[in-house]
């Protein structure tokens, strides 16, 4: 498995840092865990640091994969943030060892406090009970099983009550 961060604001093993190479990113031992069906394609180290709209990874990430993963790293540091300011937050995402997003995992995060389980299709993978209805979160202990991160499947309502739920307890 490889991480491309693991809180320490720089990039792991750059050597393996390759398109569709990633699994997780993050610190593996983040308090929250997101879990997605499929990775999207990683920039290499090189588009990294040759980056023309912003030096930043999620900028490289956006422009390789579109504008859906922006909408994707918004919803993580909407729910993820400790408080309501989440726009300061989204540019420290994965660097203050918070969270941790996984690509096709079949087992839950040992070290994770809270897993949330992204759409249908990443809940078959790990196992998990899917049979909720669209637009809604199911709470079994620690596991949040959620739409897949998407503004029209995952609006704010329901990130209010994810948010409530992780930052509550």
């Amino acid at each position: 498995m490889h991480t491309l961060f693991d809180g320490s604001n720089e990039i792991q093993d750059t050597t393996t840092v390759t398109l569709q190479s990633m699994q997780t990113i993050g610190n593996p031992r983040s308090q929250i865990c997101f879990y997605l069906p499929k990775p999207p394609l990683f920039p290499t180290y090189t588009e990294l640091n040759s980056t023309q709209n912003s030096n930043t990874w999620q900028q490289a990430l956006i422009d390789l994969n579109g504008n859906h993963w922006r909408k994707i790293l918004v919803l993580i540091a909407k729910i993820s943030a400790p408080n309501l300011q989440w726009r300061n937050y989204r540019t420290q995402l994965f660097t203050v060892q918070r969270e941790q997003v996984q690509f096709g995992a079949t087992q839950l995060n040992p070290h994770a406090k809270w897993h949330i389980v992204c759409g249908i299709q990443a809940a078959k993978m790990l196992g998990v009970s899917s049979a909720h209805q669209p637009k809604q979160i199911v709470v079994k202990e620690q596991v949040i099983l959620t739409p897949y991160l998407d503004y029209r499947q995952l609006p704010n309502v329901l990130v209010e009550q994810i948010r409530q739920i992780i930052h509550l307890k």
